[in-house]
């Protein structure tokens, strides 16, 4: 799945998708999946330049469900890697110059993800673009 980012022309971007073979039952209502997705994915495209990319993968890794979004960004700056999660953290402003946001989209993923018994972590980031992961524990099917 393919996709466009941004509202105009001068901002656009691409979104890929490349989702698991056969949908994995996590210990998240829809609407949390949701503001999880969310938060990441617009976190990653205020942060990649106009005809960037910034991929979502979803795919289990045996009794966990991975999701990872990366960009193409110019990675993390302004603020130390492993901070980016606490409330209130900001880095440097994004590559389209909007100001920065309050801070509090990362923290509120990971308080979803932690009470569900998952991770949220850096998994690199630098000039080439920033990687963020998701894991959360597979829901036995009922």
């Amino acid at each position: 799945m393919v996709g466009e980012l941004g509202g105009s022309p001068a901002r656009a971007g691409h979104l890929h998708h490349l989702p698991a073979k056969e949908p994995i039952p996590v210990p998240l209502t829809e609407v949390a999946v949701r503001r999880i997705l969310t938060g990441l994915i617009e976190n990653a495209t205020k942060y990649t330049p106009s005809g960037g990319t910034v991929t979502v993968t979803t795919e289990r890794h045996g009794g966990t469900a991975r999701l990872t979004v990366t960009d193409t960004g110019s990675g993390i700056s302004g603020i130390e890697p492993q901070r980016i999660f606490d409330r209130h953290a900001h880095g440097a402003a994004g590559e389209s110059g909007t100001p920065r946001s309050t801070g509090i989209g990362l923290s509120l993923a990971r308080g979803m993800v932690v009470r569900a018994g998952g991770t949220i972590g850096l998994l690199a980031t630098g000039a080439g673009g920033t990687s963020l992961r998701v894991e959360l524990p597979v829901r036995p099917r009922a």
